[in-house]
């Protein structure tokens, strides 16, 4: 897909078939609908998103950022409403590794 970008890890939420790709270079994440394969938005993250997961239990996506330097990750938790598949709520918060 030539919209996405340095994709870097990739979630699968089966129960909407819709894939989030980490892009590392853009620190965004893609999300995908699977049933007519094309972005149907682009969420902003920390910087150098790095690996990605899904939890169907809460449906937040969790993504590793790796940050400026080697000291400087952060977690950014996308958080989404329970009557559309839009964001509401985007955490980050610092490492200290």
């Amino acid at each position: 897909m030539p919209e996405v970008e340095t994709a870097r890890a990739v979630a699968y939420d089966s129960a909407n078939n819709y894939l989030y790709v980490a892009n590392e270079n853009s620190s965004n994440v893609s999300v995908i609908n699977g049933a007519i394969n094309a972005i149907i938005g682009n969420i902003r993250v920390g910087y150098l998103p790095d690996a990605i997961a899904y939890d169907p239990s809460n449906r937040n996506i969790y993504v590793a950022n790796l940050g400026m330097s080697a000291n400087m990750g952060s977690i950014s938790v996308i958080v989404f409403n329970n009557t559309s598949h839009e964001p509401f709520n985007i955490h980050g918060s610092l490492l200290q590794l």
